[in-house]
């Protein structure tokens, strides 16, 4: 069974881009805590993000050494879900605005580090897996995969 560490890298890396997209343009927390629909949209994208990096350490412990961030993202996933009551606008946005660029090299750096699949079903992308066994072409969201299998 092929490693799903290249897929729990990438949906890492995707949650945290997109937090930090939806953040753009919001200049302070009290901005960012007005806007329920940013606020729902980024701890979303925080909850992927913690759960995408719980199940990379799981997968390769050894990564807690290269990106310590991940173990973060998992404690933060955790606060959000488990404590949405006691969410702290602040602490959210500043990690968002602070924090997740540094986790967004790193783990871009682990991709890196990982060889490209050699064939095209292990691409990790289920809708260009899917569009492949209908004779359908598309774009593979992640430029491993373009790269690699040509979804």
């Amino acid at each position: 069974m092929p490693s799903r560490l290249p897929k729990h890298l990438h949906d890492a890396l995707r949650a945290a881009q997109l937090a930090m997209q939806f953040t753009q343009g919001i200049d302070d927390a009290a901005a960012y805590a007005g806007n329920v629909l940013v606020r729902s949209a980024v701890e979303r994208q925080l909850e992927i993000l913690g759960d995408a990096c719980g199940r990379a350490l799981a997968e390769a412990p050894d990564l807690r050494e290269r990106v310590p961030e991940a173990a973060l993202a998992v404690a933060l996933r955790n606060r959000v879900i488990h404590g949405y009551d006691r969410i702290e606008n602040q602490i959210v946005f500043d990690t968002v605005k602070r924090d997740l660029a540094p986790l967004v090299e790193k783990v871009e750096a682990e991709l890196a580090r990982l060889p490209l699949p050699d064939r095209p079903w292990q691409c990790m992308d289920t809708r260009a897996r899917r569009n492949r066994r209908v004779g359908t072409l598309s774009m593979c969201k992640w430029s491993i995969c373009t790269t690699a299998c040509g979804t």
